[in-house]
């Protein structure tokens, strides 16, 4: 039943392909992570990921 499935080549290379470029941009950023001065980590801890509700109330 098997041998009638067809793998071709660029499903595997695609597959490839695509294991390589996630496994690239996980290890940069563990890379830049692990590089990282304290001071940094502290600044980038301490940015607000969402502007405040009080802030939107006075800009409008």
């Amino acid at each position: 039943m098997f041998k009638r499935i067809i793998i071709e080549d660029w499903n595997q290379i695609g597959g490839l392909i695509s294991f390589i470029l996630t496994f690239g941009i996980f290890a940069s950023i563990m890379l830049r992570a692990w590089r990282m001065k304290p001071s940094e980590a502290e600044h980038m801890a301490s940015l607000a990921l969402e502007e405040d509700l009080k802030q939107k109330e006075s800009n409008q």
